[in-house]
């Protein structure tokens, strides 16, 4: 019995699929594959990002430091005004142009947003928008040290912030 020529020779037609596929699997895993080395990376761009957390203390007034001192009110309708004052704030020049006539009353001479001491009481019922906005605002313009008291009933029997469900 004899076999044909052809029968342990590839045809030159079957070679190219088979060619074409190594090549294409070849590809894939060296496009996939991550060839350096751990130590030969370039570290990723980051910035570095310094971020000093407030500190609750149970109980009792927050303790009065040296500093100058601007307390603001938030109303529980939304409300806001600054110190004692019969006026409500209602744009951001508004509280602007208070905050520079509260630092011009207490007459120390400070300046700078860094130098004091924001102090925001807020009603529990006061809208949480407003609260936020007033935050925000106050980062922005530079002051770092902003208190925030919450203001009114909260019993142990209410549900957690005192509101209702």
């Amino acid at each position: 019995m004899r076999l044909p020529e052809r029968l342990g020779t590839i045809a030159g037609g079957a070679l190219t699929p088979l060619l074409d596929t190594l090549f294409l699997l070849i590809f894939a895993l060296l496009a996939l594959s991550d060839a350096r080395r751990e130590d030969d990376r370039q570290p990723e761009s980051s910035e570095e990002v310094r971020i000093e957390l407030p500190t609750v203390e149970p109980g009792g007034e927050a303790a009065i430091d040296a500093g100058v001192r601007i307390t603001l009110r938030l109303q529980a309708d939304g409300t806001l005004r600054v110190g004692d004052g019969a006026t409500s704030i209602d744009s951001r020049a508004g509280l602007d142009a208070a905050l520079a006539r509260a630092l011009d009353d207490t007459g120390s001479g400070a300046t700078l947003p860094e130098e004091v001491t924001i102090e925001i009481e807020a009603d529990r019922a006061a809208p949480h928008g407003v609260a936020v906005d007033l935050l925000q605002h106050l980062r922005l313009a530079g002051f770092l040290r902003v208190e925030l008291v919450a203001i009114g009933d909260a019993s142990p029997s209410q549900p957690f912030g005192g509101g209702q469900r």
